[in-house]
């Protein structure tokens, strides 16, 4: 049976029921220890402590929704989104993903140093030391800073995977990651022109949780085929026919460029 994939309440009941098997199979592929192939060595490690964090982010998310915290939890949906996403990149970028994001990782961290230094007047001040990069040639150092922009602007990589759809669903959760009106009016409410104040937000999660399956069975279809045996693949091909994901929602393949988004609220 084909299921309509959306904010209906069939699909909502569905994925609270697909996403904790979801997560419990990740788990248990990692428990029992993994076997790769040696030409996925280096990127394996960065992607299965990503893999983690996607589940714990979906874990977690579930865990605040069933005690009652609704636009709590909506900043962690940009999270999973925005890795599950960076688990496709690395896996498409290998070697060359590895190395900018290197770069991009010891940037921001010497940037945040130099920013305790220059406000703290630490009497040791923070050091830290950024990798010299050696290109091999115009053309790599031009890859090399277009795969650290799409790392630190989550609409040029949406953009270069053709993906741009993706980015208004990212951009709604980030919403309640800045401070914002809505995440005061979310407690508030207005009747017969008195204003009311509610101790839980007052919102509605059933568009927002649909999502989390999705971001999980991407990260899995980038990380499963990697692992001997392809673990993943019957848990995710069953989520996905249950749920009726649309097969072009795990598309990933670099196109050509085509127009832009506005910047990243990152």
């Amino acid at each position: 049976m084909a299921y309509k994939f959306g904010p209906n309440k069939q699909c909502i009941k569905r994925v609270r029921a697909i996403t904790p098997t979801l997560i419990q199979a990740a788990a248990d592929t990692a428990a029992n220890g993994v076997e790769i192939p040696v030409e996925h060595a280096e990127v394996f490690p960065t992607m299965l402590g990503w893999w983690r964090f996607t589940n714990r982010t979906a874990e977690g998310m579930l865990l605040l929704l069933d005690n009652g915290f609704t636009v709590e939890a909506m900043p962690m949906m940009r999270n999973l989104i925005g890795h599950a996403y960076a688990m496709n990149w690395l896996l498409d970028n290998g070697t060359a993903g590895m190395r900018a994001l290197r770069a991009y990782t010891e940037n921001a961290q010497k940037s945040l140093a130099d920013d305790v230094n220059n406000s703290w007047k630490l009497a040791e001040p923070l050091k830290v030391d950024v990798t010299a990069v050696v290109f091999a040639d115009e053309a790599d150092e031009k890859l090399h800073n277009k795969l650290v922009g799409e790392l630190k602007v989550f609409p040029n990589l949406l953009i270069a995977y053709g993906n741009p759809a993706m980015y208004p669903v990212y951009r709604h959760h980030s919403t309640y990651a800045h401070t914002t009106a809505q995440t005061a009016s979310a407690y508030l409410s207005e009747q017969d022109g008195r204003l009311g104040y509610h101790s839980t937000a007052q919102h509605e999660t059933d568009s927002d949780v649909v999502w989390v399956p999705v971001a999980l069975i991407q990260a899995a279809k980038a990380i499963s085929p990697l692992i001997k045996g392809d673990p993943m693949r019957k848990v995710v091909e069953h989520a996905i026919r249950d749920l009726g994901i649309p097969d072009d929602v795990f598309t990933f393949q670099r196109v050509a460029k085509k127009g832009r988004v506005p910047a990243s609220p990152r």
